[in-house]
């Protein structure tokens, strides 16, 4: 509740702020990610090879241990809500067709470096597997830590660490989920538009979308108060719609041969192109199966996995909203370049300006080729 109010203050009173808080945390993660790795490999006894790269610990209940590695997915999964936030920034990121793909490829690229790397040090650090899964701190890592380490102070700072990492991604999410529901909003997508479109005069900010998304994240925080069976289930069930959002894009453009997509080498694979959309949908299609699979067994009405009871009420709620108001309304842009003289970011002010003074230039250009 705390970080959802300051990322709320954040959005709406320290735009300019942004930047720097989130560099904050990419710096603290960064080194705490270095000087870690460093002190495992350096003070913690290490596990034999045997037992990081062929050794199983099946604790879910089911008999199956490889079904248990599919349950595992869940959190490889994660890695992958970094390519969604820059995408609903792209308005107010100067010439995002440059630098949207960058920073998606960076994403993937950097996850995969530093997971690979960071699950090696963690496996060869583990000392006692037992104690680590029935920490009462119900964060395994830390004890990892704690335990290789002979250190409590060198888990408190690990725990700092984590703390600023996601109270800077709390910040990132807060600002995608406002600036998503604003562009959802501008296309009559959603309820209580005119309100949801509203500008600030003041900041030229969507005042009612950032308002809506901190009290549906502060709804969240509450109720993982009161049932954490409820709360797993409204997160499985995010992950379920992001993962949707991701192979579904891939199935149309498999379905369609392309044909929605300017034509433009920058988004053709070439003979690549369809061997990427069908493993996507793929592996889109076994997560969500996953996803709706409970974690332990025997099933309880605790243990239980209620996304998919989640999953219904909301294609319930979106096929009504479809039919008794969005046909009539919905109209979403197609294929419009985005204008590089929007409200972007503080701090990126240097790129838009120059992004303008090309725009200028080539409207010089074409004035002058007119007039000849």
């Amino acid at each position: 509740m705390i970080v959802a109010m300051g990322c709320w203050l954040v959005n709406l009173f320290g735009l300019r702020g942004i930047p720097t808080l989130e560099n904050i945390g990419c710096w603290a993660t960064a080194i705490g990610f270095i000087a870690f790795s460093v002190l495992l490999l350096v003070k913690a006894p290490k596990a034999p090879a045997s037992f990081v790269f062929v050794e199983t610990s099946n604790r879910t209940g089911y008999s199956s241990t490889g079904f248990a590695v599919l349950l595992g997915l869940m959190n490889s999964f994660s890695t992958l809500m970094g390519l969604d936030g820059p995408a609903h920034l792209a308005e107010e990121i100067p010439q995002p067709k440059r630098f949207l793909p960058r920073i998606m490829i960076i994403v993937i690229l950097s996850q995969f470096a530093i997971g690979l790397v960071w699950i090696l040090v963690l496996g060869f650090s583990v000392k006692d597997l037992d104690a680590i899964v029935a920490t009462s701190t119900g964060v395994p890592v830390l004890e990892i830590i704690r335990l290789a380490i002979g250190s409590r102070a060198a888990a408190i700072v690990f725990c700092c660490i984590l703390l600023v990492n996601m109270v800077a991604s709390s910040l990132g999410s807060a600002i995608t989920m406002s600036r998503q529901g604003y562009a959802f909003a501008r296309d009559n997508g959603l309820f209580w538009n005119d309100k949801l479109v509203h500008l600030s005069p003041n900041t030229n900010l969507p005042v009612w979308s950032i308002n809506l998304s901190c009290a549906i994240v502060s709804a969240i925080g509450l109720i993982y108060l009161f049932s954490l069976t409820a709360f797993n289930a409204i997160i499985g069930a995010q992950a379920v719609c992001q993962i949707i959002s991701f192979g579904f894009p891939a199935f149309v453009l498999l379905l369609t041969k392309r044909s929605m997509l300017h034509a433009s080498p920058r988004w053709d694979f070439g003979v690549w192109s369809n061997p990427v959309y069908i493993v996507a949908i793929l592996y889109s299609v076994l997560v969500i199966i996953v996803a709706f699979i409970p974690q332990t067994h025997p099933v309880t009405a605790d243990t239980m996995n209620y996304t998919v009871l989640i999953m219904i009420c909301l294609a319930v709620a979106m096929i009504a909203g479809w039919l008794f108001e969005g046909r009539s309304k919905f109209s979403p842009l197609r294929n419009v370049d985005i204008d590089s003289d929007v409200q972007v970011i503080e701090g990126l002010e240097e790129d838009a300006e120059q992004c303008d003074q090309d725009k200028r230039q080539k409207a010089h250009v074409i004035a002058h080729d007119q007039t000849a």
